[in-house]
């Protein structure tokens, strides 16, 4: 069985211990975990350059692991940090491998404090794990990754965002839901709902799905709520 391949994302100087508390969780899982990534947590010499490898490694991986402490980072060309463009690769890949985990600290970066906005924005981010210690970030990373190992082993893999937003759709069914079902097209899906003896509808095109994953499951969950409790 191949390994997972587990990507720690964060700004190396500034988080040198937390990068290596997370890396010593891992150790104990080395039979099905590989960890890739800058910093040391790879062994091998690679041909290409550390901007192109590091993207590849943030699309390829299993689970990518954000670490967000007070500095922004080196900006590249395209004026972000090397690691909001990894965040931004592993986001567009796969919406459900990413887990965050923020260490609480005053005095933060402008830039990084936008950062932070953006990848906790409520509609279309995540929620950020806070820490303070290093002893308390293994042990949160530890309980998100068995978490996550779960809720893996319960869904097929290289699906894609369509199928795992359907995936998601049916897993929210509740007792006021009666039937339910869908149709997949090119540019869109069909949401079809019985509740409460109506018919809802919800149509949603596949671009919004790639680019603003989450804030469209939310608008869905909203619409459902609204159908349940009308009268």
């Amino acid at each position: 069985m191949d390994k997972l391949k587990i990507m720690i994302s964060s700004t190396i100087e500034d988080l040198e211990a937390e990068r290596d508390a997370v890396e010593k969780v891992f150790r104990k899982y080395d039979n099905i975990v590989e960890l890739i990534g800058a910093g040391n947590l790879n062994n091998t010499a690679q041909s290409n350059s550390s901007h192109y490898q590091t993207l590849e490694f943030a699309e390829n991986c299993d689970l990518y692991i954000l670490i967000l402490g007070s500095r922004y980072g080196f900006e590249l060309s395209i004026k972000k940090s090397a690691t909001e463009i990894e965040y931004d690769k592993a986001l567009m890949d796969d919406p459900t491998k990413i887990l965050i985990f923020k260490k609480s600290i005053d005095k933060i970066e402008d830039k990084q404090k936008s950062f932070i906005n953006k990848v906790s924005d409520y509609s279309n981010g995540y929620w950020r794990t806070p820490f303070n210690y290093t002893h308390d970030l293994s042990e949160m990373v530890e309980k998100s990754f068995l978490n996550w190992l779960y809720n893996r082993t319960k869904r097929k893999d290289y699906l894609s965002n369509v199928d795992r937003f359907i995936q998601l759709a049916i897993s929210k069914k509740t007792k006021n839901i009666k039937e339910f079902s869908y149709k997949v097209s090119d540019d869109h899906i069909e949401l079809d709902y019985v509740i409460n003896g109506y018919l809802r509808s919800k149509h949603i095109q596949i671009t919004q799905i790639d680019t603003k994953f989450w804030e469209t499951f939310s608008d869905l969950i909203n619409s459902i709520d609204e159908w349940t409790y009308e009268t």
